[in-house]
């Protein structure tokens, strides 16, 4: 376990704390940023009333091989130059814990072709059609998630009719993954560049959440995570002559007209850490992301649990992946964090034969599910054989994408649809989380709603025209 510095919460806006660690490792020794403000006075369902808080991103805090919670621990000794130069300068910290670097596996398993390797670089723009080893279930066609049989995402689509740009762009969606491509077909109508933003250490440009890849490696066929994450949230129309795809003349996204904040927080191998998931999901609550979208998780952590509840509390809508383990391995099944969270949902993944995406033949890539408690909060998404645009092909997808990555932005997709039909009457809930808190059960809504189209409310039953009022769970 590694950890790329420490995190920690003070009181305040944390000057004083920069100033002490200042005292006690020399001005060159450290550097602390600010990565998350929790404002005075919050009072929503996730925070209690405080006098304000911030969290704290300090390097090089944690030094050699120890473990990083045992140096989170060694600071906070009492007698410690930390501990004392922080007590002295009147500092209060509340939390500290390590910012540990972690890695999505998002890949398929082992010997899979082409495999994670290097490959010509005319190889990687070749097309690779659905595979059914490993007891994967294979769907009916090009695309087919999409259909009616399946997620009726192109039926809801087409459910708003002739206003369809006009009220998805009104939805604005945050994007959290490796970054874009700007040169894709596939490549969403409303990318929002303008609020671009990039958290990954050692990019050059903070404000360019394009995809980076390594000079060198740019024959590896397994990067571009965030490329067709985010071609099936929002991926454009295809003109009918992209290889292998037999004339398809659609859109290849969930919500092709909805605007999409990207927000780089992994590496081209997805490797991140927790403080870019905290700023990434920061960056979308400021600018206003009505739904999130993410592609990963790992471990949990207390930052990233303030972060989790000032976007509920602000009336974000969070999707993130349910994880991936390999079939007949020692990896961990059940869903991982940022998902695991009651007030994120859970994207778990469904085969084009209806079974779960679970149960496979070892070693193939599944997806994870459970504990039970979670499962209310918990929605299953086609995956896999689902289309997956491939990076630096600018006209080339796949229809080989797999695991809970795949699910997460069908969702995120279906609640934009959802919320693009609805959009002028959440106005009248007097406090935003209580559009997905209370009026829109993710679990049960988002399937209902579906299944049943516009004219039903969220609980299934038919609205008998009052679509004047806002769609409710019971």
């Amino acid at each position: 376990m590694a950890a790329g510095g420490m995190l920690v919460k003070v009181r305040g806006d944390g000057r004083a704390f920069a100033m002490a660690t200042q005292q006690a490792f020399g001005a060159g020794g450290v550097e602390v940023k600010p990565i998350l403000t929790i404002p005075a006075g919050v009072t929503g369902m996730g925070l209690a009333p405080s006098s304000g808080a911030t969290w704290l991103h300090v390097s090089a805090l944690s030094q050699g091989e120890e473990n990083p919670w045992d140096a989170a621990h060694q600071l906070m000794v009492p007698g410690s130059s930390f501990a004392a130069a922080t007590g002295a300068a009147g500092a209060d910290v509340e939390l500290i814990e390590p910012d540990i670097e972690q890695r999505w596996p998002w890949q398929q398993e082992a010997g899979a072709v082409p495999g994670p390797g290097l490959t010509e670089a005319a190889d990687r723009c070749t097309f690779i059609d659905q595979d059914g080893k490993g007891t994967k279930a294979e769907g009916p066609g090009f695309a087919w998630s999409l259909n009616d049989a399946f997620s009726e995402l192109a039926k809801a689509r087409a459910g708003l009719g002739v206003d369809l740009e006009k009220k998805l762009n009104q939805v604005i969606i945050a994007h959290l993954d490796t970054g874009y491509d700007p040169h894709h077909v596939t490549r969403p109508i409303n990318l929002d560049t303008k609020l671009q933003r990039s958290f990954v250490d050692g990019d050059p440009d903070p404000h360019d959440a394009s995809d980076h890849t390594p000079d060198g490696l740019g024959a590896v066929r397994n990067r571009g995570h965030g490329t067709a994450t985010l071609a099936l949230l929002a991926g454009n129309r295809l003109d009918g002559t992209l290889p292998d795809w037999s004339g398809f003349k659609d859109f290849i996204g969930g919500a092709p007209f909805a605007r999409v904040i990207p927000i780089r927080i992994a590496n081209w191998v997805v490797r991140f850490t927790t403080s870019t998931m905290v700023q990434g999901i920061e960056h979308a609550r400021q600018n206003g992301a009505q739904i999130l979208s993410m592609s990963m998780g790992g471990l949990t952590s207390a930052a990233l649990v303030d972060a989790i509840n000032l976007a509920y509390d602000a009336g974000m809508f969070l999707v993130t992946a349910a994880g991936n383990n390999l079939a007949g391995r020692l990896t961990p099944k059940s869903i991982v964090f940022p998902a695991r969270y009651r007030r994120v949902l859970a994207a778990c993944g469904v085969m084009a034969d209806g079974r779960a995406y679970a149960g496979l033949a070892p070693p193939t890539m599944q997806g994870n599910y459970g504990p039970s408690s979670k499962m209310a909060t918990a929605l299953g998404a086609y995956t896999p054989n689902v289309a997956w645009a491939i990076i630096d092909c600018g006209k080339m997808v796949d229809m080989n994408g797999a695991g809970t990555s795949s699910a997460t932005p069908q969702i995120a997709a279906a609640a934009a649809l959802w919320l693009a039909e609805h959009g002028p009457l959440v106005a009248q809930y007097p406090e935003p989380w209580m559009l997905w808190g209370e009026a829109l059960r993710p679990a049960e809504c988002l399937f209902h709603w579906l299944r049943g189209g516009s004219d039903r409310t969220c609980d299934g039953r038919q609205s008998s025209g009052r679509r004047g009022t806002p769609p409710r769970c019971i």
